[in-house]
């Protein structure tokens, strides 16, 4: 006897097995995407390039470039010779790091003096910047080991762990003469206008090996830069601390007063031995300067390759882009996208820091421009902004002590009281 295959009595048993296979499928899948590693790269600081790259630099001598009255010709010449070997020495570093290397001339007195530029392109977000930088230069007497040949070698070291890293936002390394006069940094950012608004950050390396404890100085205006900083140096179980103000003026001070985010990582005891003679490669302590290259570089590869990438949403409804009249007291109202977002309000340039939505400003009578950003964790910024003009009112409205004012505002009321009449009027008529 022929038994035929009895398909409904199985069907539960066979769509049974298909949701089987197709959720073992997919839990295969998702497992397979969650197990890809998103962490940081395990970055291992090299303590002996750091020696050597600071050995270097301090084997030339002073790298003086600004001489005064006293300094003899033997100087001026010693000098000049330092400082030319040294910038050859770090151009020449940054091109075996991989990185696209350029000299800026500053000035050409008393010899030529440069700024040394290493770039490492980014991806998708290329035109977005980091900048990690420090200074070559020295005082008059001074071997500047510590001030701050040590923080040359930890930018370099920085170029070096992330040579063979792929990252999204581009990369400036970058070294200056801080003593010369104009200074390097804001050579740059008069040489560079069209770059300003594209620098997400700056990270500064000066003076990171006296003492044990390293401090994050910054102000207010660029506290989320420093958060991140110190979560790099959290994760890296690093202790350091946070000093708002400016401790001493450096290479990222320029970029401050230009309103572009900047922090200095230096030592917490300041260096008894600062633009002295004493200022030599046995006064270091390399332990904390590889400390301060490992949060650096690790800040460095967070902003560099964002897990997100777009900036939140910024919208001003008060003030709005309209002429206020009379009133000069007007609450600034804004929205923005996204929570735990770090706020800086500017007016007409500068820059106020955070303030809430739903305060209420004094403006002076004039025309405004007023702009709120909005940054992210990843150094995302998203802004709006609003134009906008307070008049006085008219003298007509005003009134005055005076007959002549007295007589115009009340013929203004006059003539608005006939205007009434008439329209009253119209409206019976009708």
């Amino acid at each position: 006897m022929v038994e035929f295959f009895n398909i409904k009595k199985y069907s539960e048993l066979f769509l049974t097995a298909f949701l089987i296979c197709i959720l073992t499928t997919t839990s295969l899948t998702v497992g397979e995407a969650y197990s890809e590693d998103t962490s940081s790269p395990d970055f291992t600081v090299n303590t002996s390039n750091l020696e050597q790259i600071t050995q270097k630099i301090v084997s030339h001598g002073p790298r003086i470039t600004v001489y005064s009255s006293l300094s003899s010709e033997m100087e001026h010449e010693e000098g000049k010779l330092a400082t030319e070997q040294s910038v050859e020495y770090i151009k020449n570093t940054m091109e075996m790091y991989g990185l696209e290397t350029s000299l800026e001339e500053i000035r050409d007195e008393p010899f030529s003096i440069n700024n040394i530029i290493g770039v490492k392109r980014g991806t998708n977000l290329e035109n977005q910047i980091i900048i990690v930088c420090s200074h070559y230069d020295t005082a008059r007497t001074s071997p500047g080991a510590d001030d701050a040949a040590l923080g040359v070698a930890a930018t370099l070291e920085i170029a070096r762990l992330l040579q063979d890293y792929e990252l999204n936002r581009t990369v400036y390394f970058m070294v200056f003469p801080e003593h010369s006069q104009p200074i390097g940094a804001d050579m740059w950012i008069e040489m560079h206008p069209d770059l300003k608004n594209n620098i997400t950050g700056l990270i500064c390396l000066d003076q990171i090996g006296y003492g044990n404890n390293l401090q994050i100085s910054y102000i207010p205006q660029t506290s989320w830069l420093a958060d991140i900083v110190q979560l790099s140096a959290n994760e890296s179980n690093i202790s350091v601390s946070k000093h708002m103000g400016l401790i001493a003026f450096s290479d990222h001070t320029p970029f401050i007063q230009n309103n572009i985010p900047a922090v200095e990582l230096i030592e917490s005891e300041f260096t008894p031995f600062h633009h002295k003679p004493g200022d030599t490669i046995e006064t270091i302590n390399f332990s904390l300067a590889e400390n301060a290259t490992e949060i650096a570089v690790e800040s460095v590869y967070h902003l560099a390759t964002p897990e997100d990438i777009e900036p939140p949403l910024v919208d001003i409804s008060s003030p709005n882009n309209l002429a206020v009249h009379g009133n000069n007291i007007i609450p600034l109202m804004y929205n923005i996208s996204e929570n735990d977002t770090h706020v800086q309000v500017l007016l007409d340039g500068q820059n106020l820091g955070e303030i809430s939505s739903g305060e209420w400003l004094i403006f002076s009578l004039a025309q405004h421009d007023i702009k709120v950003w909005a940054i992210d964790e990843y150094g995302n910024r998203g802004e709006a902004t609003a134009s906008f003009e307070v008049i006085d009112y008219p003298e007509i409205l005003k009134g005055g002590s005076d007959t002549g004012s007295k007589t115009y505002g009340l013929g203004f009321f006059a003539i608005l009281l006939i205007i009434l009449v008439v329209v009253l009027r119209s409206k019976r008529n009708k």
